[in-house]
């Protein structure tokens, strides 16, 4: 993957609630599935929000990307979002026991964490620095909400329901 999350709950009862279905399934691809698709959910309402998981909205388009943006006939309104090509790439896998949530593109990475990119960009190992291309804020689109967290426990919950 471009950038990937390893979806792990801050929340002690869903780690716990989890690892209990682990000792009694065996399997745990089915709840884990359950709860990739709900996150697949929130993350695309992220585009829509453009919101982070915490709430803050996305840093604005910088001057020059938004006149591109505006010439080439593409809404700019909307950040992240120029074909809807990351948004689309959103995915999930399931590795073992654990929930990954990213993107395989390659500028996923800038986005979600922001730094150095374009063309030109050149990075320095002796002095970490960087010269040419354009500083990319970092508007984060992964990662788990507090609603995120409460939908994961619900799901878990209705495996002991059940």
């Amino acid at each position: 993957m471009g950038v990937g999350i390893e979806i792990k709950p801050q929340d002690s009862a869903a780690l716990d609630y989890l690892e209990v279905l682990r000792v009694h399934m065996g399997d745990i691809t089915t709840p884990l599935s359950e709860i990739g698709e709900a996150l697949l959910i929130s993350t695309e309402q992220r585009f829509d929000d453009q919101k982070s998981p915490e709430g803050v909205p996305w840093a604005p388009l910088s001057p020059g990307w938004l006149a591109v943006k505006e010439a080439k006939g593409r809404n700019p309104d909307k950040i992240l979002t120029f074909y809807g090509d990351l948004r689309g790439s959103i995915q999930y896998q399931i590795e073992g026991d654990d929930l990954v949530i990213g993107t395989p593109k390659v500028y996923g990475p800038i986005h979600q964490f922001g730094g150095m990119a374009g063309r030109g960009t050149v990075t320095s190992s002796r002095s970490g620095g960087s010269t040419g291309g354009a500083l990319i804020e970092a508007r984060p689109y992964l990662g788990l909400s507090d609603a995120d967290e409460a939908e994961i426990l619900d799901i878990l919950m209705e495996y002991f329901r059940g």
